[in-house]
């Protein structure tokens, strides 16, 4: 189960005006350089519920060790899932509330994308090998193996709107 801690967001604390903030707090401006995203990404996270400041300080954000992981948490997601941030907020959201129904098929079915993507690059893999191997001076418009796979492509499209 993940670390509860990992996932813990709650209201940012608002200190004296006169008090620094704690140093292991990192300012937006900071995080965001850091992490190689704007200002205003983290803003938006923040208005999505995915990220919320440790703490408010004249108006500044300020970002501790628990906001950092999440951040990273949320950058791994995008990153290596390819998750959109809706998917991203189901996931955190599942994980904290509980609720493993949710963050189970959030995963499942991007596992079932990530599938169907991996499929389509192999197939495109394997074209642009075979253009580029090919004996044929002109591939495009002299190999007969890819006129009958164009072929055969329009061939589908046409069954499958019904043009004879």
């Amino acid at each position: 189960m993940v670390d509860a801690i990992l996932f813990r967001q709650e209201e940012p604390e608002t200190r004296c005006r006169d008090a620094e903030p704690a140093p292991e707090l990192l300012s937006i401006g900071d995080v965001a350089r850091i992490f190689g995203v704007r200002t205003s990404a983290l803003r938006y996270y923040e208005k999505l519920g995915l990220l919320v400041p440790a703490e408010r300080r004249a108006n500044r954000r300020f970002y501790g060790p628990d906001e950092l992981r999440r951040l990273a948490l949320i950058q791994l997601c995008q990153r290596t899932g390819q998750l959109s941030l809706d998917d991203v907020a189901a996931l955190i959201e599942g994980s904290y509330a509980g609720a493993e129904d949710l963050w189970r098929t959030v995963l499942l079915q991007q596992i079932a994308r990530l599938d169907e993507q991996i499929e389509r690059a192999h197939a495109a893999k394997e074209y642009l090998r075979h253009f580029a191997m090919c004996s044929y001076s002109h591939p495009i418009s002299e190999c007969p193996s890819l006129r009958e796979s164009l072929e055969n492509d329009v061939e589908r499209k046409r069954a499958a709107h019904g043009a004879g």
